[in-house]
């Protein structure tokens, strides 16, 4: 099924996308709940302001993103990369 150029609200429950492809697709606002997004591929995308909650996470890989403001439970990541970075230092304890 091709939808082009399509301006209406879509719900979707029990439905499977297994193999879809979404480019150039506004979803702003949309809301995903006990969704599978597993092996899936997401590039170039803006995800500002969005909130991911009771997730599994487990071999996510992020590279090439921007994360300012960006908080994993509270604490800003830029403050985890800090700590991070710091305790990477050598210390002069030799």
């Amino acid at each position: 099924m091709q939808l082009n150029r399509l301006v209406e609200r879509i719900d979707a429950s029990d439905a499977n996308f297994s193999g879809s492809v979404f480019e150039n697709v506004n979803l702003s606002g949309a809301i995903f709940r006990d969704v599978s997004l597993a092996g899936c591929s997401v590039e170039n995308v803006n995800l500002q302001g969005v909130t991911i909650a009771n997730a599994n996470l487990g071999d996510v890989s992020i590279s090439d993103c921007r994360l300012d403001g960006c908080k994993i439970d509270g604490v800003l990541v830029s403050d985890l990369f800090a700590a991070y970075y710091a305790a990477q230092q050598p210390t002069g304890n030799a």
